[in-house]
């Protein structure tokens, strides 16, 4: 003889099933989600959240000091609009050199919010390729920052001074290590 409890017996529908009859007999698989758990906090990744942290920080330093440094080099402050032959050429240039640097302006709020979702939750489904690619993405930027040193002939001081590029493999390197634990 079969022992039924009450919670075999109650469908999730709302109605109850009699033993023995074909409805008892288990048809559909349950129904999961794979969005996993979005508490803050309860699976946190330090090395990635470090670099979500670093990465908000930068996003401030691009708003608060980086615009001021890059308004000072406006060529109508630099020199007279008559003292050179090709200065609308040059205004247009810094112009567009002004409109990329907001545009990593965005690109790193838009990683520090990637970061601090991976670091603190569980939403993304395939949290180690996302990692991974991030950690990619970092060390492709610390690349084209001494690539471009490199071809601009720069004196090694300069690779210091300049030494973004640092920044960005330190942060690939701790992305991809966080990476290995997700």
């Amino acid at each position: 003889m079969e022992c039924y409890t009450d919670a075999d017996l109650f469908l999730p529908h709302g109605g109850f099933v009699q033993p023995g009859s074909q409805a008892d007999a288990p048809s559909v698989a349950p129904l999961t989600f794979a969005l996993g758990d979005h508490t803050l906090g309860k699976n946190m990744n330090y090395q990635i959240a470090i670099v979500g942290c670093l990465t908000l920080f930068a996003f401030f330093a691009h708003i608060f000091g980086g615009i001021r440094e890059a308004l000072s080099t406006e060529p109508a402050k630099l020199t007279q609009k008559g003292s050179l032959a090709n200065f609308e050429v040059v205004e247009r240039n810094w112009v567009q050199s002004m409109c990329a640097f907001q545009l990593v302006t965005v690109d790193l709020l838009v990683l520090s919010t990637l970061l601090f979702l991976l670091a603190f939750t569980d939403i993304f489904i395939q949290k180690q390729l996302i990692g991974f690619s991030l950690a990619a993405f970092y060390f492709l930027w610390g690349c084209a920052w001494l690539i471009q040193l490199v071809f601009l002939k720069r004196k090694g001081q300069d690779y210091l001074i300049l030494g973004h590029w640092l920044f960005w493999f330190a942060c690939s390197g701790l992305i991809y290590w966080g990476s290995l634990s997700l």
